[in-house]
């Protein structure tokens, strides 16, 4: 949740700045990038545990992955465009 909080402050800096963020946006951004990444691992190693009701966990991976593959295309296509 921290990861999706830090993406959409990224998301509305941007668009505030009429996408001259700098920055701002580039930090916030690899905030965000690092916490979907924690949560994405997070989840892998609670899943593993025993004795846990896995839909937590589970949903922490698949949040964690879709922000970690999102916020590091936007970063990768960043550098390249």
């Amino acid at each position: 949740m921290a990861a999706l909080a830090v993406f959409l402050a990224a998301v509305v800096q941007s668009f505030l700045a009429s996408g001259e963020g700098g920055y701002k946006v580039g930090g916030l951004g690899l905030i965000g990038l690092i916490l979907a990444l924690g949560a994405l691992f997070c989840g892998i190693f609670a899943v593993k545990e025993p004795k846990i009701r896995p839909l937590l966990p589970r949903l922490g991976i698949v949040f964690g992955a879709v922000l970690t593959v999102g916020l590091g295309g936007m970063y990768i296509f960043g550098l390249v465009g």
